[in-house]
C-alpha cells in the first residue's frame, strides 16, 4: 500500500487527511486511525496524490451529469456505459428497495423494480452536482407516487468514480423513516 498525507492550509491551522491506495484493488481509501488530524502552521506533504482542480473535475462532472440526463430520457443504455461492471450500490433504507447491490445487473433489477412498485412514476430533479478527482456528489428531489400516495423528498447521492466509471454510490434520503413507510 502507498499512503501520502495531505492538507489545506489557512493562517490559523492545517487540515490533514491520510490516503491510502491499496495498488491490487486500485481504489483509495481515508484512513481511519489517519483520519482527520489539525496541525498548526503544517504544509501539505510533497507527492500528494490528489489531483487539484481541473480537467479531471469537470470530466467527472460532466460524466455524472451524463448519467442523470440519460436515467431521465430512459437510454438505459447510456446508464449501463457509465456504470462499472462490478459496481456496488448501496440503497438507504430498511425498505423492499434498500440494501446493497453488486453488479450492474443486479443495479438495473432494482432499476426495474423502483419503476415496478412507483408504476414508471418515479423521477429525479438535480439541483446541484459537485465533483472531483473520485467523487460526486449530487443533490437531488426524488418524485414517485404509489398507491394514491405522492413522495417529493431530497436525497443526497455519494458516486466513487475511476477510469471514468462510477464504481460505488450511496443514497441518503433526508428523511428514511418517511421513505420507508412510502417504498414499504
Amino acid at each position: 500500500m502507498r499512503a501520502s498525507t495531505s492538507g489545506y492550509r489557512s493562517d490559523r491551522m492545517t487540515l490533514r487527511y491520510r490516503t491510502v491506495t491499496d495498488p491490487v484493488a486500485g481504489r483509495s481509501a481515508r484512513t481511519k486511525g489517519g483520519g482527520m488530524a489539525f496541525g498548526h502552521g503544517e504544509r501539505p506533504h510533497p507527492g500528494d496524490a490528489r489531483v487539484p482542480a481541473g480537467s479531471a473535475n469537470a470530466t467527472n462532472e460532466e460524466l455524472i451529469r451524463q448519467g442523470y440526463a440519460a436515467f431521465a430520457d430512459g437510454d438505459l443504455d447510456g446508464v449501463r456505459s457509465l456504470l462499472a461492471e462490478d459496481i456496488v450500490w448501496h440503497n438507504g433504507g430498511a425498505n423492499q428497495l434498500g440494501g446493497t447491490y453488486s453488479g450492474r445487473e443486479q443495479v438495473f433489477d432494482l432499476f426495474g423494480q423502483l419503476m415496478e412498485v412507483t408504476d414508471g412514476t418515479f423521477r429525479l430533479d438535480v439541483h446541484d452536482i459537485l465533483a472531483n478527482d473520485m467523487h460526486g456528489i449530487v443533490l437531488v428531489t426524488v418524485h414517485a407516487e404509489r398507491g394514491g400516495r405522492t413522495l417529493a423528498m431530497n436525497e443526497v447521492h455519494i458516486w466513487h468514480i475511476e477510469h471514468g466509471e462510477a464504481e460505488e454510490f450511496w443514497s441518503f434520503a433526508e428523511d428514511a423513516a418517511e421513505m420507508d413507510d412510502f417504498f414499504g
